[in-house]
C-alpha cells in the first residue's frame, strides 16, 4: 500500500494533468463513482514496499497506475490520444521536496470492455519515496 504522501501527490498531479486535457479525475479507492462523462481518469495504488536504504532512513518503492476509462464500443484511438496527452503532462511533475521520484511509465495496457461498460487503458508508473526528504510535508 502506498503512503498517504504518495497518494495525495499522485492524485493532485493526475487531476491537474487530466483537467489540462479537459478530462475529469475521479478518486475510486473505497468510493463508489458513477461518472457521466464518456472518458475519465483515476489512480490505483496496487503495490508498495518499504526497505532501509541507509542506516538512517527508509525508502518506499512501488507502482501506481493511472487508468483512463471510456465507454465501450468506441474503439481505442481517441482514448489513447487523450491518455498519452495526459501522461505527457503528468510525467513532467516534480515534487518540490524531492521526496517522491517518478520512474518511466510503462507502455499502455488495455482491458477491453467485454461485459462491463468501460474500456480501460492503464499506465503503470514506478516510484521511489524517501520520507526524510519531505519530512516537513508529511502530515
Amino acid at each position: 500500500m502506498s503512503s498517504l504522501y504518495v497518494r495525495r501527490l499522485v492524485r493532485q498531479w493526475a487531476a491537474a494533468a487530466a483537467a489540462g486535457e479537459g478530462l475529469p479525475f475521479y478518486d475510486t479507492i473505497n468510493q463508489a463513482q458513477d461518472p457521466k462523462e464518456p472518458t475519465w481518469v483515476t489512480a490505483e495504488f496496487p503495490n508498495a514496499t518499504t526497505q532501509a536504504s541507509t542506516y538512517c532512513s527508509d525508502e518506499e518503492t512501488g507502482v501506481f497506475d493511472l487508468a483512463f476509462l471510456t465507454r465501450g464500443g468506441q474503439g481505442d484511438e481517441r482514448v489513447l490520444e487523450e491518455a498519452e496527452a495526459v501522461m505527457a503532462g503528468f510525467m513532467t511533475q516534480e515534487d518540490p521536496t524531492h521526496a517522491l521520484q517518478l520512474g518511466r511509465a510503462a507502455p499502455p495496457q488495455e482491458f477491453p470492455a467485454g461485459d462491463v461498460p468501460w474500456f480501460v487503458v492503464l499506465f503503470s508508473v514506478p516510484y521511489v519515496y524517501q520520507p526524510q526528504k519531505g519530512a516537513d510535508h508529511v502530515r
